[in-house]
């Protein structure tokens, strides 16, 4: 087979169409990138053997998945693993894909200490996660644990008390029926699946007064305590009625004392009957 023509292709000037001619018939045999054609000479007149080809489009497989990635890489740094997965999605060739991943790192274009405080920076930046919910996004992201555990150290107690007191904020001024008790628990919950440390969720839960506004939280138990009534009176009356809403209203966090006050407002003492209005 002797190279009869090389022609740009319309839609991409850095790939190229090979053509042959073989018993006098010209035909398109192959294309490949720039830099296989410039690497291994190919020109008109060359003459080709079967082995020749297969190495030829072999390498340029290779070549068409080292500059997706690159392209891939030119909107952000990526983990080696994303990568990876990203030239899976794209269906290169397996066996090819080392080869890429190697050449990439040769040429520093991957570095996944880099990318790791790179993506720590990112996330203090703009979010409101906790150091480990952030070595959790790392590791998923198929960093080693001694370069993710490295990274996070970005997160001093400063940054994490600065980021942890935004979400403790909003938790706890969210207006709601909950008690003050409910209202702490809920936002440490939250602090802890951020991924905030138990020292700086303490330290920020203490920056919040822990005695109840006396009208916020009358308000909220009537609220609580009219809903249990409702649920449990068609089935319970006098004591065990009592009994319900108090156990109901014990474990959303109210004091003794104001369920004890509520349930004297609630119940007005015409035998067992109770006033539903208030």
């Amino acid at each position: 087979m002797i190279i009869s023509r090389i022609t740009t292709q319309k839609k991409n000037v850095h790939r190229y169409n090979i053509f042959v001619t073989k018993d006098d018939d010209e035909s398109y045999l192959f294309s490949v990138d720039e830099d296989i054609l410039i690497k291994h000479n190919i020109h008109k007149g060359m003459a080709l053997t079967d082995e020749q080809v297969a190495l030829f489009e072999e390498e340029d497989t290779v070549q068409f998945g080292y500059i997706r990635a690159i392209q891939y890489l030119s909107y952000r740094l990526r983990s080696i693993q994303e990568v990876e997965e990203h030239l899976q999605k794209l269906e290169v060739e397996e066996s090819h894909i080392p080869q890429i991943i190697e050449r990439l790192l040769k040429q520093e274009y991957l570095d996944d200490t880099a990318f790791a405080h790179m993506f720590v920076k990112h996330r203090i930046q703009t979010s409101t996660k906790g150091p480990q919910m952030v070595y959790q996004e790392l590791r998923a992201k198929g960093v080693r644990d001694q370069i993710a555990a490295k990274a996070i150290e970005a997160y001093t107690f400063d940054v994490q008390e600065e980021r942890a007191m935004k979400v403790a904020q909003k938790r706890m001024n969210r207006k709601g029926k909950e008690s003050l008790h409910k209202k702490r628990q809920q936002t440490e919950a939250t602090l802890y699946r951020n991924g905030f440390s138990q020292d700086v969720i303490q330290y920020v839960l203490g920056e919040f007064s822990s005695e109840a506004d006396p009208d916020q939280e009358w308000e909220s138990i009537q609220h609580q305590g009219d809903r249990l009534y409702r649920r449990h009176v068609q089935k319970w009356e006098g004591f065990e009625l009592d009994q319900k809403i108090t156990e109901g209203l014990y474990r959303q966090g109210f004091s003794f004392e104001y369920i004890r006050k509520y349930l004297e407002k609630r119940k007005t003492k015409v035998g067992d009957n109770y006033d539903t209005s208030f």
